[in-house]
């Protein structure tokens, strides 16, 4: 299971653009290196859920590579109405996420 404020710093990424930390911006942007590097204790133990999580809960578009990271956050300055839409379709399993698991 994942550490709540990594969760809380996931959906605000996904639902507001929010950045992240340097180790969730490395996972993120799909650089397992970085990650672990930068990941805490408590983080290191929870990677592959954390990885889960986003794989399985947020839109396939928000995540991947640096390139998609930067856009995705640009495009909530530049059209947030389009990318609220986007991360919609995740937001209700999301926040069911600690019913579940």
């Amino acid at each position: 299971m994942i550490p709540r404020g990594v969760k809380a710093s996931i959906d605000a990424y996904v639902d507001d653009g929010r950045p992240t930390g340097d180790f969730l911006r490395a996972v993120l942007s799909n650089d397992l290196m970085e990650a672990v590097a930068r990941a805490d204790e408590y983080n290191r133990i929870a990677l592959a859920d954390i990885c889960v999580y986003i794989y399985n809960f947020t839109p396939n578009t928000c995540h991947g590579s640096a390139d998609i990271v930067n856009n995705w956050i640009k495009l909530h300055r530049e059209n947030p109405k389009v990318v609220h839409e986007m991360a919609g379709g995740d937001r209700d399993r999301r926040e069911k996420y600690y019913e579940t698991h």
